[in-house]
């Protein structure tokens, strides 16, 4: 259990998956959100209704974080609703779809580029100068164990990018080290994804053989962690890619 009363956390793709998962943790160990979605706004709802019922301040606002004008209305909405904001979870990534590098075109490319790169550029960009003025803050960034394993078949252009959030989380940490704010990425393994599941190779059994701890990573298995780098007590941790990958 983490004290993160007082705490405001921003998380981006807070709607589904690990993104809803981690805004109910952070609010359950104390935290006023904001959530940050951009589909599934029935699933958004739901989600602020279960923050509320812990008693937590919320608010959701819809964004499209590969546009600078949706993240300039989102660090505005925060600012308005709670004054500042101190945690940033950076959870928005996607695949885009799976192709082989020899069929991927520079579109592929591009847009892989903007929502697994420019959608934590805005966002950070935007709120970390308000961090470094009350010298504290805490940035995670979600990255995967794909950019150290080189992925799935079919999805170079995803883990190049997560590789490049890895690079990026530890070069921001070293500007901002010394203002108290601290920068660091998780690397989850395999989980088990809508666009997965449509994979046409999607085989369960062979995925879980690449894990010593013989299963798929669950949500569960990373939001422990996020709540500790969100916390005061991870002060001392900063610039490390921390992967949560059963092994691999």
């Amino acid at each position: 259990m983490y004290d993160l009363n007082g705490m405001v956390a921003l998380v981006t793709g807070s709607e589904r998956g690990l993104g809803q998962d981690v805004a109910l943790t952070l609010a359950g160990q104390g935290a006023d959100i904001v959530m940050s979605y951009y589909q599934e706004e029935t699933q958004a709802l739901e989600t602020k209704k279960q923050i509320e019922g812990m008693g937590r301040r919320v608010i959701m606002v819809h964004s499209d974080l590969t546009i600078q004008q949706d993240a300039e209305h989102l660090a505005a909405q925060a600012q308005a609703a709670f004054g500042r904001v101190d945690i940033l979870i950076n959870v928005v990534g996607s695949v885009i779809k799976r192709i082989s590098f020899l069929d991927s075109t520079d579109d592929v490319w591009n847009a892989s580029f903007q929502v697994n790169i420019m959608s934590m550029v805005h966002i950070t960009r935007l709120l970390l100068p308000g961090m470094i003025g009350r010298r504290y803050g805490r940035i995670i960034n979600v990255s995967s164990i794909g950019s150290r394993t080189g992925g799935a078949p079919n999805s170079a252009h995803y883990a190049a990018m997560k590789g490049a959030v890895n690079s990026f989380t530890r070069s921001l940490s070293n500007e901002v080290a010394g203002y108290g704010v601290t920068v660091n990425a998780i690397l989850p393994g395999t989980m088990i994804s809508p666009l997965l599941k449509e994979t046409p190779s999607w085989d369960e059994g062979s995925i879980r053989r690449m894990y010593p701890v013989g299963r798929m990573a669950k949500t569960s298995d990373v939001t422990p962690l996020v709540a500790f780098l969100s916390s005061e007590e991870a002060r001392y941790a900063t610039g490390e890619s921390f992967a949560i990958a059963g092994g691999r």
